[in-house]
């Protein structure tokens, strides 16, 4: 079973000891905290004859006749230099005084008068006069001193420091947490308090949060700063049983101690519990799952499931007379019993437990009373112990409202409450007055919640509705300081007995050599000490736990030393308790030695002396379990780790195999993924055959398999060869582009090729995976674009040569060609094919071909209109046909300074044609950069730059700007790239606003440059990535070298280097040690980026593809 019992839930304990502190050497306390500014002195001569002396604020000391036998100068200071501090629970209401000389004895009692505020003690609470022993090391009270206004008077027979103070209770707590694998551990704990307690803690959130509640799973403690009222709380958070360090409960304890002395006849000492109540709610289904709570084969939750949300509280209240033990000095002419005799021992305790409909709620008063010795701490590890029996029950079943609530469906709220407050009265009438005792009154609250899910449960020793809980009243009792009370110090000055023990006093035995102890709430008296054969006298067996057994001390129980103590006269047998840890665990039937012998050989020892205790487990063998595991290869890394997603196990897996570390039932799934992939080199790792259910075996073939990627910025070597294709299209690639299913369509001067998505030569496409492409009109053409249809039809674009000028000069116009997917050309295109645009009867260079959605082309470049050069663009139906409804006759021109070339375009979303190149008055001038929009219509947008165009000065100092593409981002602002030369030409990278102007959050100015060892530089292509970076390529000269190599870029989006890229952002690739171009770029959906050209091997060019990683 999974119910833990705890011992200590609620304890209320009076040891009572007869016991004095009367004169200058008792030793009744430790030090606390004290002191008191200092005073006047006032001296006084005091002789044989008596006398007075007074000191500060009414301090003084009466000497009667006969007390000193020769002259002494008595002086009274309000001081606290050099006294100790107070003792623990001391709360000083007035001045430290010290009356001098020290060491000073009367022959009889003297009177001293201590002033003290009176206003300082709260109500209900009294003052005691203090003074230090002796040897001015500790503080002791002066017995019945007595008030007077504000000042107190007390007889002594010594000189030391003096106060008035209260003597308060030393209260001290601990929360602490409990984990679904039954271990528990202090995430708190405060000893030695002085004061008030109101004090919380947060063991985690709830499933669910009931009326009146929040989400936090609490513990509470509260205390009044004399402790008559004092209260514990505590509730269990949400957990998964299936993650052992998961935190499924939490328990409140408090220990609160005082001592007092009898001053009156008719003292009493009054407990009152106001009230303990446990709530517990659970609105899952009827049954727990297996994960929940996993039972054995044959059996079922009704069997194993019972505690799965479960709360207790305890109380137990005793009364026991010790004789004098160190520090614990009767007053003159008490008599001192040599027994140990227990007054009263009572003790209750309440728990609720189940699930659903199936709650249980149990009065439980077979608790043994067992108090350890600690000095007044909290339980701790195990200490030689007195057993204490004859137990009166504090609760009886009718104490208690027990109430089973059916809410909506799959919901229940059980609830044990308690009816009225019940008291318990500690008799004293048999001490005489003088005697000193101390109380330890000790509460605990645990609530233990296994569910889960939607359920609760809270355990409280108080009434929710205000701050009562449990209460004691005193009357006719004296507070005193905290006695000294050590382990194993009960018994040192017991009389050695001798060789031979008394045979009247008779021989100790255990009343069996075998034992069975349930591991589940382990309360039962089986063993028991016996003694026959005579009861002449006291004594005193002791019966301890050996390192013989099976069992595990700490894991399967708790190692002791008890002392069981029998009367002059007595036989009744006493029993002895060995605390067994309770857990989770099925660990068998495990042993325990234990050993008995007579203290100081007072008694006979019989047999058996020793006896085996065997554990009897609860907990239901578990089934039949099975691993998960499996095979890695290509691992070269560390920190890969796996998870088995159904259990949350997961293991960091090393080498060639690895197993969870997960006891599987047949029936269990069982889901393997990779948590964390593995670094240094990283790698990447996917799991095959990672699902299905455990059937009666071990899963062995789990596969996991790793591969390590290229780096970022570097060739894919899966690609072409060693991540470059150099085969075909001679004079090398002008442009490129991708088609939908991954193949690379790369355009030279003079032909079109088709590359398979490895980079092979598709075979499929023209001949050998290239077709010639020829304008018919002449010699003289150049291509510049192309453009893949949905259809996969691709269309090229440049300018042929169409006759001659009225000047006798070859006149180009816009060429525009189409084929069909296979490479052939499309006749139903134009004329042939083909389709030809003439401007004003001048040269017409296009550079730039863009499909609208509904398949329109756009065609742009520039136009000789008259004297000049003017950016332009036209616009072809699917059909080829020139579409007469876009600008005039279908063409749009603009000029920007007169000497104007476009060699970018790009189209937005609206159907805006914006178009990039240089901009220039005339051809000596160095040009600007120049932009302009056109709308879909064909008109100049004139909200964009100034009436439709701008031009840039980048360089600022006259120097040679231009633009080769333009392309947009998601957001609509503009990228534009070329090169700009204040003296050798660098790239250029700029950032336009929708309107055209500068986008200064592109590195401060919409700008960026790149250049490599000053020479000269271009950039001819940009494109943005998905994930908002951009990527520039072009030609650059690096590492000294004299030829020109591929250069691809990247950026942040602010336009800073992405410095994960290449070489701080940078990569350069060369084929064969010559010019090679880079003119075109593509991003792939996967990431991967193509960049295009051409790449020079000796005398001849061709092409030079490349893949990158991003």
């Amino acid at each position: 079973m999974k119910i833990r019992r705890w011992l200590w839930v609620g304890v209320a304990a009076a040891m009572l000891s007869l016991s004095a502190c009367g004169g200058g050497d008792d030793d009744n306390s430790n030090g606390g905290g004290g002191g008191s500014p200092g005073g006047g002195t006032t001296p006084g001569g005091v002789g044989a004859a008596g006398g007075t002396v007074t000191g500060p604020g009414g301090a003084q000391i009466v000497v009667p006749a006969g007390a000193l036998t020769q002259n002494v100068s008595i002086a009274i200071s309000a001081s606290s230099n050099g006294a100790p501090t107070l003792g623990d629970g001391m709360s000083a209401v007035g001045q430290v005084y010290e009356f001098t000389p020290h060491g000073t004895a009367f022959a009889s009692p003297v009177s001293v008068t201590v002033p003290f505020d009176a206003s300082r003690v709260p109500a209900g609470e009294t003052a005691a006069l203090f003074k230090t022993n002796a040897a001015t090391t500790e503080w002791e009270i002066v017995p019945n001193a007595t008030v007077s206004g504000n000042t107190m008077v007390g007889q002594v027979s010594g000189f030391s420091w003096f106060v008035v103070a209260l003597q308060r209770p030393s209260p001290s707590w601990q929360f602490i947490a409990h984990t679904a694998d039954d271990q528990s551990a202090p995430i708190k704990t405060v000893g030695e308090h002085i004061g008030a307690v109101d004090d919380d803690i947060d063991f985690g959130p709830l499933s669910i949060a009931p009326l009146g509640h929040d989400l936090t799973a609490s513990g509470e403690v509260f205390a009044t700063a004399s402790g008559k009222t004092y209260w514990v709380e505590a509730e269990a958070p949400r957990g998964e049983v299936s993650r052992p360090a998961d935190r499924v409960g939490g328990e409140t304890r408090f220990n609160l101690f005082q001592a007092f002395r009898k001053n009156e006849a008719g003292a009493t000492l009054r407990f009152q519990i106001t009230q303990a109540l446990i709530e517990a709610i659970d609105n899952n289904g009827s049954m727990p799952v297996f994960s929940e709570c996993p039972w054995a084969p044959g059996t079922g939750p009704a069997d194993v499931c019972k505690d799965e949300v479960f709360g207790e509280v305890e109380i137990t209240i005793a009364a026991v007379v010790i004789n004098a033990g160190p520090g614990l000095n009767p007053d003159p002419g008490i008599e001192v019993p040599d027994d140990f005799e227990v007054l009263e021992a009572h003790q209750g305790a309440l728990r609720l437990w189940g699930w659903q409909e199936n709650w249980r709620a149990e009065v439980q008063t077979d608790v043994v009373y067992r108090h350890e010795y600690m000095d007044g701490s909290l339980p701790g590890p195990a200490q030689e112990v007195l057993e204490l029996y004859d137990i009166i029950p504090v609760f009886k079943a009718d104490h208690f409202e027990f109430t089973v609530a059916s809410g909506a469906a799959a919901s229940t709220d059980a609830k044990v409450t308690l009816k009225e407050p019940v008291n318990v009265e500690i008799d004293l009438s048999r001490l005489p007055i003088g005697t000193s005792f101390y109380i330890e009154a000790n509460a605990i609250a645990f609530a233990h919640n296994r569910r889960g899910r939607e359920s609760f449960v809270s355990a409280r020793l108080r009434d929710p509705a205000d701050s009562t809980g449990l209460e004691w009243e005193a009357e006719g009792l004296q507070a005193l300081p905290k006695p000294k009370v050590l382990a194993g110090a009960l018994f040192q000055d017991e009389p050695d007995c001798g060789a031979d023990a008394d045979e009247e006093s008779g021989t100790l035995q255990f009343n069996a050599a075998a034992y069975g102890l349930p591991e589940f709430r382990n309360n039962s008296n089986d063993i028991l000490v016996t003694r026959t054969g005579g009861s002449k006298g006291k004594v005193v067996a002791r019966v301890a736990t050996t390192t013989g057994g099976t069992a595990v001390p700490g894991g399967h129980y708790t190692p002791v030393s008890h002392f069981v103590v029998f009367g002059d006269g007595d036989t009744t047998p006493r029993a002895v308790t060995i605390p067994i840890v309770n857990d989770d665990t099925f660990s068998g039937a495990n042993t325990i030695e234990i050993e008995l012998e007579a203290v100081n050989n007072c008694a006979n020892v019989g047999t058996p002396d020793t006896a085996i205790i065997t554990i009897l487990d609860d907990e239901t063998p578990p089934p039949e379990t099975y691993s998960v595991g499996g095979v890695i290869s290509g691992l070269s890394g560390s920190g890969l780790v796996l998870e088995d997603v159904r259990t949350g196990i997961d293991v960091e897996a090393s080498g060639n195999t690895f197993i969870f570390d997960y006891n599987y039932a047949t029936g269990m799934d069982y889901e393997v993924r990779v948590k964390t992939q593995p670094t240094n080199p990283i790698q990447v790792c996917s799991v095959t055959n990672a699902s299905g259910t455990l059937q009666g075996a071990n899963i062995k073939d789990v596969a996991v398999s790793c591969t390590t990627p290229q780096a970022t910025g570097s060739l894919d070597l899966t690609f072409g060869s060693n991540g470059k294709v150099v085969t075909g299209l001679s004079g090398g690639a002008v442009a490129m582009v991708l088609q939908p299913d991954g193949r690379i369509l790369a355009l030279s001067n003079r032909a079109l090729a088709r590359y398979n998505t490895d980079g092979s030569r598709d075979s499929a496409f023209g001949s050998g995976g290239e077709v010639p492409v020829d304008f018919s009109s002449g010699g003289g053409d150049e291509l510049n674009s192309l453009v893949v249809q949905p259809d996969g039809r691709i269309v090229v674009a440049g300018f042929a040569q169409n006759g001659r000028t009225s000047a006798g000069l070859f006149n180009y116009d816009f060429g525009v060609v189409r084929f069909n997917a296979d490479g052939t050309r499309d006749t139903t295109f134009g004329t042939s094919a083909e389709t030809y645009i003439d401007f004003a009867g001048s040269t017409d260079r296009a550079y730039k071909v863009l499909l609208q959605p509904d398949g329109q082309l756009v065609v742009a470049g520039h136009a000789n209109i008259g004297a000049r050069h003017e950016f332009a663009v036209v616009r072809l139906t699917s059909t080829g046909a020139i579409d007469m409804t876009f600008g005039t006759n279908g063409r749009s021109t603009v000029s920007l300074a007169g000497t104007d070339f476009g060699y970018g375009a790009a189209l937005q979303a609206d159907g805006a044609i914006v178009v990039a190149g240089r901009s220039a008055p005339d051809g000596t001038t160095s040009p600007d950069v120049g932009v302009a929009r056109f709308l879909a219509t064909g008109a100049i947008d004139t909200s964009f730059g100034t009436g439709g165009t701008t031009r840039i000065d980048f360089t600022g100092t006259g120097g040679w700007d231009e633009a080769t593409s333009v392309t947009l981002q998601p957001d609509g602002r503009l990228l534009i790239t070329g090169h700009l030369s204040p003296a050798a030409a660098d790239f250029l990278l700029a950032r336009l606003n929708t309107n055209g102007s500068r986008d200064v959050s592109f590195d401060a100015d919409g700008l960026v440059t790149a250049d490599f060892i000053g020479q000269s530089d271009v950039a001819q292509a940009v494109a943005v990535q998905s994930d908002g970076r951009i990527v520039v390529t072009g030609s650059a000269y690096t590492s000294g070298q004299t030829v020109l190599d591929f250069a691809i870029l990247r950026y942040e989006v602010d336009g800073s280097p992405d410095t994960d890229f290449g070489t701080d952002g940078r990569l350069i690739i060369d084929f064969f040690a010559a010019n090679d171009a880079a003119e075109a770029i593509a991003i792939r959906p996967d990431g991967l980026i193509v960049v295009g050209g051409s790449a020079r091997n000796g005398t001849s060019s061709a092409v030079g593809i490349v893949r990158v990683v991003p």
